[in-house]
């Protein structure tokens, strides 16, 4: 059954094998060893997406109702794996009979399982109505949403109870199953877009109820699926109900997995809200979350955050915010943060025309840099001007007399690992004015290359070989992100090197 699943996913099945397949599986499921049915309820679901219609309805409808109706309950548990296959390819009305006719019998069963079961299968079922006019059953609906006036006390959502309960409560029906809340909350964009944005008012209640609920594994779920919802139900609904919800993720502290989905769901979410003041609200959000310490101790969290920036819709319409942002990046205690800050203003920097404003900000942040009492803040003033010349087009950092000023005062900096970043971005610049002009190297990067030759530490003039050297020499023309300040603590291999001339490279 296994192999019969295998090669009808894998690919295109002539009728004959298609026949000869629905055969043997007719036969496994009704084989007397419960195990052999379970497989063949997998391999039903595949060949229900492929074989004709007719096929379909004479011969695997019949074999699927006697599997779901089976004494054995992982027999039962098996044929749900099947249903939305069978139910994609069947006609609106024997599409609706045969769904109701087996999750609301199954919803009731006597396994714990085969309940879960069902709600795991409730959101892929109901978007198999997502053509039909007039949207899936109310019945269905009402099972993914729970009942709306319960017989008995129904357990709060935060505080139902993990594991086998069902062998301590043993009457806990379909709606107080402990797996409802992952469950749904992994289904509810699935079942908001076959509903629509129009139909979210009935949905709204219940996925609020859910966003109050303290499970990990839920909180998750909800945070990275944000955007889809968002991209769904439209940006007024997204704005009025979703927003309050990425933020409650944003600012949770006992799991930073949630923290991270919600950032990672950031940019299309920012995108489906449109413009106005909830996307407005996000960037200055995002600001006062960083400076107030809410990302202070998951450094993941601030590094995914400035790896997102420039894909933030709207974020050239807000300069202040991501020069603010960038610029806490690029004085980040970590170092790979700060290589995603560098990363990011590398890509902003191609495309000058669209962050103009941004890059105004960005000059002034970034050359401060230079002059800081911190020597990290000094060495990442350095790589991120190695990086600019490495990966734009454009070469302005020679005419720069701001920027050359800087470099030449580093030059003489009592750092070590300062001086070697000054030699290997003298270096870069040398070899890359050669490459794109053709034109004789400017004085000034001549005279930086001989003071730097002349540095009294073996490690720094390691790095700057002789001018005439340069031109015969291969330089790699492109960065990873994750090499800016790698690069700083691997020179070449020297002798006689003395222990004075070690370089700081900590970052």
């Amino acid at each position: 059954m296994s192999l019969i699943a295998a090669v009808t996913a894998g690919g295109s099945l002539a009728p004959d094998i298609q026949r000869v397949f629905v055969k043997e599986v007719e036969r496994a499921g009704k084989d007397p060893v419960y195990w052999v049915r379970r497989e063949a309820s997998f391999a039903l679901g595949a060949l229900a997406k492929v074989v004709p219609e007719e096929l379909l309805v004479l011969t695997l409808l019949p074999l699927f109702d006697s599997l779901r109706s089976d004494s054995v309950w992982n027999v039962r548990h098996s044929s749900l794996f099947a249903l939305p296959a069978v139910l994609s390819r069947l006609s609106p009305h024997l599409r609706r009979s045969v769904a109701l006719s087996t999750l609301v019998p199954l919803s009731r069963d006597e396994s714990p399982a085969v309940r879960s079961g069902v709600l795991e299968a409730l959101g892929e079922v109901l978007y198999t109505f997502h053509t039909d006019q007039d949207g899936p059953p109310s019945e269905l609906l009402r099972l993914f949403l729970g009942r709306e006036q319960p017989s008995k006390e129904q357990y709060p959502v935060a505080c139902r109870m993990p594991g086998a309960i069902w062998s301590v409560l043993p009457d806990l029906d379909f709606f107080d199953d402990p797996a409802r809340p992952l469950a749904c909350a992994f289904n509810y964009p699935a079942v908001a877009l076959t509903l629509g944005s129009a139909r979210w008012g009935e949905l709204r209640e219940y996925y609020l109820t859910l966003a109050q609920c303290k499970t990990s594994k839920v909180r998750r779920t909800l945070a990275a699926s944000l955007g889809e919802l968002a991209r769904v139900i439209g940006p007024e609904n997204a704005a009025r109900d979703l927003s309050q919800v990425w933020w409650d993720a944003m600012r949770c502290d006992d799991d930073g997995d949630v923290r991270l989905k919600a950032i990672e769901a950031l940019p299309l979410f920012v995108d489906s809200l449109g413009e106005g003041k909830a996307r407005d609200d996000i960037f200055t959000g995002l600001v006062k979350a960083w400076e107030e310490g809410w990302l202070s101790r998951n450094w993941r969290a601030r590094e995914s955050l400035i790896q997102v920036l420039a894909d933030l819709a709207g974020s050239p319409s807000h300069p202040d915010c991501v020069c603010r942002l960038l610029k806490n990046g690029l004085e980040d205690d970590f170092g790979t943060v700060r290589d995603a800050a560098i990363h990011v203003i590398t890509r902003v920097w191609a495309d000058c025309d669209k962050w103009a404003v941004v890059l105004d900000g960005l000059r002034r942040d970034i050359i401060a840099l230079a002059h800081a009492s911190s020597y990290r803040k000094r060495m990442t003033y350095v790589a991120c001007q190695q990086s600019l010349v490495l990966m734009t087009e454009k070469n302005s950092f020679v005419v720069d007399d701001t920027n050359w000023e800087a470099l030449r005062q580093l030059a003489h900096d009592r750092v070590v690992g300062v001086r070697i970043g000054v030699a290997r971005l003298a270096k870069s610049l040398y070899d890359k004015h050669t490459r794109s002009s053709g034109l004789q190297v400017p004085q000034r990067i001549i005279d930086l290359v001989e003071q730097l030759r002349r540095d009294t530490s073996t490690e720094v003039r390691s790095y700057v070989p002789k001018v005439v050297d340069f031109c015969d020499e291969t330089h790699a023309t492109g960065s990873s992100r994750s090499g800016v300040f790698a690069t700083f603590s691997r020179p070449p291999p020297i002798t006689n090197r003395s222990e004075k001339d070690v370089p700081m490279t900590s970052l």
